[in-house]
């Protein structure tokens, strides 16, 4: 055995975690066969015989000190798999992936529990000084976890797999560091226990006297597309890529782009939802924010329903109070369409004075300086 892939028996308490052996996979196949889950329909592991000889090939793998896989249990049943893999020594990194959970303990306290018993003990005991995560980038809830978990995102990396398909997809890279490991380690203590961990730099959730404003979740998917689909005209005009949406998949994307942005603190984009019946009917962006410079953009977009009530007024004052008061931002700025009246007198009102026209597009920009 090499680094990191010594023996291992590891708990939460709720959790154990065990290094794989060939007596667990008859269990493990019982527990976590499922051809419609991610690894059936998009890996092509959707049978007993490809999952006994993906274990049995991870374990060869570990005889051979290229990955540490795993197994984890609570109360004794088998709950999942995963494992330690692009192991390098010499650099002391290595990537936490191939995570596969049973579906009677998705969506609990199990992944949460498994990823900090696993980071603890690379950061903690191997001293490693960097962890990795991959996720497909059409598997939007993996991505959703790891960002819960407060991994940082890096960026995309092209054709990252061969698909059971033959697809060529791309991957997501998350990384945690061992200068971050103190605050992510206390961030998945307060996850553990049900507490809201500290979340960056601007709130997750915005209220004004009839709006409730929160940054977009992946569940906020299919109402986003009744908004689309209900003003798909209006938005040609000002938000014309959200305008092309044509399927739910591509409202995925957008979303998953967008809480990604909110993740690293550049830009933060809120559902609007009408406070009386929780109807969606809008969008605030707080976008390209520099925090040295206390800089951001401001954009928004209301349901042509719920235009001229004095709505998108609350939606601004909420978010210019938010960044002003209790932020501290030095300058906000606006692009209004210069043959848009309302927008261009709510941002009077709000005592934007015109900057610059900006090229060729009818768009006027506006800055707002404290005084």
């Amino acid at each position: 055995m090499s680094w990191a892939t010594e023996p291992l028996e590891l708990s939460s308490g709720r959790v154990s975690v065990r290094t794989l052996s060939s007596d667990y996979i008859d269990r493990i196949i019982e527990a976590i066969h499922d051809p419609k889950g991610w690894s059936g329909r998009m890996w092509g592991i959707d049978t007993h015989e490809k999952i006994c000889d993906m274990l049995h090939r991870q374990i060869k793998e570990h005889e051979k000190g290229e990955c540490h896989p795993f197994v984890y249990f609570v109360d004794g049943s088998v709950a999942g798999i995963t494992r330690y893999h692009s192991i390098f020594p010499g650099r002391k990194a290595l990537e936490i992936g191939g995570t596969c959970v049973a579906p009677k303990w998705r969506r609990t306290f199990v992944n949460t529990d498994v990823k900090k018993i696993l980071l603890t003990y690379a950061f903690e005991k191997l001293d490693v000084v960097r962890v990795e995560l991959r996720v497909d980038c059409l598997n939007y809830t993996s991505q959703m976890n790891v960002l819960r978990l407060g991994a940082s995102f890096e960026g995309k990396i092209r054709h990252w797999q061969i698909r059971g398909n033959g697809d060529l997809p791309d991957g997501m890279l998350y990384s945690i560091t061992n200068k971050e490991w103190p605050v992510v380690k206390s961030r998945l203590t307060a996850l553990q226990n049900h507490e809201r961990p500290g979340t960056p730099f601007l709130p997750w959730e915005l209220k004004s006297k009839n709006l409730r404003m929160n940054v977009y979740k992946l569940s906020d998917s299919t109402d986003f597309f009744d908004l689309v689909v209900r003003n798909r005209k209006s938005l040609l005009e000002s938000f014309p890529h959200s305008a092309s949406f044509e399927t739910l998949e591509q409202v995925h994307s957008f979303i998953a782009e967008k809480v990604h942005l909110a993740s690293s603190g550049s830009a933060f984009y809120y559902v609007v939802r009408d406070s009386s019946n929780n109807k969606m009917i809008g969008q605030l962006q707080i976008k390209l924010i520099n925090w040295k410079l206390r800089s951001a953009e401001l954009g928004y977009f209301i349901d042509e329903e719920y235009r001229r009530q004095g709505l998108t007024s609350q939606m601004v004052d909420v978010a210019l109070n938010e960044l002003f008061t209790r932020h501290n931002f030095n300058r906000i700025t606006l692009r209004c369409i210069t043959t848009n009246e309302a927008s261009i007198k709510l941002a009077e009102k709000f005592s934007f004075q015109k900057e610059v026209d900006c090229g060729r597009i009818p768009r006027g920009l506006v800055a707002l300086v404290p005084i």
